[in-house]
């Protein structure tokens, strides 16, 4: 059975002033809490390519001169 030293135990409780369950969940929090600021991200670059590409397409069709 693998456990923690108490020195590391104590270093936990003394770095942050929560205990190691406590941490771990905050921890999965933020990590939560960054994959869904990354998925906005990049929700909204692929939404703004498909746009501009659709402005290119539109600009094709209408000006014969780009062709």
């Amino acid at each position: 059975m693998a456990t923690a030293s108490p020195q590391h135990l104590l270093d936990d409780v003394i770095n942050t002033g929560q205990p190691q369950q406590e941490q771990q969940q905050q921890q999965e929090f933020l990590s939560s809490l960054e994959t869904i600021v990354l998925t906005i991200f990049l929700s909204i670059i692929i939404i703004m390519t498909v746009f501009g590409n659709l402005l290119v397409m539109v600009a094709l069709c209408k000006d014969r001169h780009l062709r």
